[in-house]
């Protein structure tokens, strides 16, 4: 089956990027927020398997411009909606983490760290690329491997975050 080095290393850097947006604002293993970047699971799925699902999945992606425009629309939308819902559901519960470290002005995207702002732009490219695998056509062996790695990513990621 063919790897794609690109979206694998894309993957890699943009989690890296995040993780290093949180070093410089103090997030990323610190006891200042109840959950760091460290200790954040869904960060350890996005670097560690989705990545790897990415390489996978590149080469057999749809090439139709409409699709693929359509769909990161889309993964844009449910991000920026997920984010909003984790803010909330973060400041009722007076969690704070790397993404959100302080609730100061209770709206989401205020509160949104430099690191938050990345995680955005990291999930909806994430998310993007499994909206549009859903539409490509995939050899049988992919779809079964990519369906065992993105179930261990959900829980890696609900392990701690």
């Amino acid at each position: 089956m063919e790897f794609s080095h690109a979206a694998f290393d894309l993957t890699v850097a943009l989690v890296v990027i995040s993780g290093l947006m949180s070093v410089l604002e103090r997030t990323f293993m610190s006891r200042l927020v109840t959950m760091d970047f460290l200790h954040h699971g869904g960060m350890w799925g996005d670097l560690l398997i989705l990545s790897v699902v990415n390489g996978y999945i590149a080469p057999h992606l749809t090439k139709n411009s409409a699709t693929i425009y359509g769909l990161s629309a889309a993964a844009v939308a449910l991000t920026l909606v997920a984010h909003w819902a984790w803010a909330k559901g973060m400041r009722e519960h007076h969690i704070t983490g790397h993404m959100f470290p302080a609730h100061v002005y209770s709206v989401w995207y205020k509160d949104l760290s430099l690191s938050g702002w990345m995680h955005v732009v990291t999930m909806s490219f994430l998310l993007g690329i499994l909206l549009v695998y859903v539409v490509s056509p995939m050899p049988r062996n992919g779809v079964k491997g990519t369906f065992v790695l993105v179930f261990l990513s959900s829980v890696v990621a609900n392990g701690r975050g």
